[in-house]
């Protein structure tokens, strides 16, 4: 016996049985005090009790706004009167609001379904409120994001989808008139995935504060998709097929004009343009708008928007003459010279095609007439004629190809 009351968790165990009896006892005596009505000096029973408070009026109609939720009852009566209205069920407190129209009232407050005989007072005895006509009314979905700039290195957010896009917002019309804004908010801080989260919904007026109102639904669905470090590119197009004969292009316009990449940072660092868009142009008679995809470039993840818009506008061909085009010449080293055997002259005439619009604005000095002899050796040479035009113009020349002579000055040396 000596050896278990010298151990250490026997003496544990007591001390932890000692302290369970005195917790038992003093939260015993708690409540039988939290139970016990308070008596007067003439020996009656007062018994205090928050109760709810409600509002009657026509609920179809209008909102009260103001109203407490809850006030205090005070019953003073015998001891026995005193405890059955405690356990009543039908006691009842409320302000009566019945053939009020909108407006703002000061109305006592009343009770109903207490002990006959007792004295009743209510805390406060009567309240001020406001009736509000009700109405309904739908309102977009908003979300507000906090903590964006800590996101998962490399990672930003994409559009989310919100399910519903709107809500059914009831309340008083004065509350209702001033909502600037339904919203949820949602901590993406660290995010490194696609979200997934159900949003409650609240409403605000434009300083920022939140509104009592009623919400159909209270909840939103959110996905956002979490994207991978991104660049941005420029689209440039290109044709291909054939316009209808007698017929050119007057513009092509696409919209948006730049996209995002994503992917990983070494593979999208690397890509500095896009593969050109294809914009077809085979059995377009009129302008039309077109949506085009927009190609991915090897190891990408993804590219927004996947498509552009390309708006293809035509008209009737028109077709202007230049004569006497001087011809130039692109490629030639420092040392090397060009001699023109036919035409010797080094002119050739030029006739334009395109819409009456592109080329009112044409001149002679906004196309080139040209021969290319970057990769000539000297010697005599029969050399392909081209030209570069303005954008949507197309150039027929009376010579398809150029007699010419390339020397070179470290030959005759």
């Amino acid at each position: 016996m000596d050896k278990l009351f010298k151990s250490r968790w026997f003496m544990k165990l007591i001390a932890f049985l000692i302290a369970l009896m005195l917790y038992t006892v003093v939260t015993s005596e708690q409540d039988s005090q939290a139970n016990t009505p308070f008596f007067s000096d003439n020996g009656e029973a007062i018994e205090t009790s928050s109760e709810e408070l409600s509002a009657e009026y026509d609920k179809d109609k209008y909102v009260v706004l103001g109203l407490p939720e809850e006030v205090k009852l005070q019953v003073k009566g015998s001891p026995e009167q005193v405890q059955t209205t405690k356990f009543r069920i039908t006691k009842h407190v409320f302000v009566d609001l019945e053939g009020k129209g909108p407006g703002t009232y000061k109305v006592p407050i009343q009770s109903e379904g207490l002990q006959n005989g007792l004295n009743v007072n209510i805390i406060p005895s009567s309240v001020r409120v406001t009736i509000q006509k009700k109405v309904t009314e739908s309102f977009p979905v908003n979300i507000d994001f906090i903590n964006e700039q800590k996101l998962a290195a490399g990672y930003q957010l994409g559009d989310p989808t919100i399910e519903p896009e709107t809500v059914e917002v009831t309340g008083g019309k004065q509350v209702i008139d001033s909502i600037s804004y339904i919203k949820g908010v949602i901590n993406v801080k660290g995010a490194n995935e696609d979200i997934s989260r159900e949003l409650n919904l609240k409403a605000y007026d434009d300083n920022g504060n939140q509104l009592d109102v009623q919400m159909n639904p209270s909840s939103a669905d959110v996905e956002i998709p979490l994207l991978s470090p991104s660049k941005t590119m420029n689209v440039k197009t290109e044709t291909k097929g054939q316009l209808p004969d007698g017929t050119s292009l007057s513009s092509i316009t696409v919209s948006p004009k730049k996209v995002d990449i994503y992917g990983e940072k070494d593979v999208i660092s690397d890509i500095n343009h896009l593969s050109t868009v294809k914009v077809p142009l085979d059995g377009v008679t009129e302008g039309q708008t077109l949506d085009v995809d927009v190609p991915m470039p090897k190891g990408v993840d993804m590219v927004k928007p996947e498509t552009v818009q390309v708006k293809v506008d035509v008209g009737q061909s028109q077709k202007h003459s230049f004569k006497q085009v001087s011809i130039g010449v692109r490629g030639l080293d420092k040392d090397q010279t060009v001699e023109f055997l036919d035409p010797p002259d080094r002119a050739v005439d030029v006739t334009l095609e395109g819409t009456e619009q592109v080329l009112s604005s044409v001149r002679r000095g906004d196309f080139q007439v040209y021969v290319d002899v970057s990769d000539l050796k000297a010697g005599k040479h029969q050399a392909e004629l081209q030209v570069e035009t303005p954008d949507y113009v197309k150039a027929i020349v009376s010579k398809e190809n150029t007699k010419i002579k390339v020397n070179s000055e470290s030959q005759s040396d």
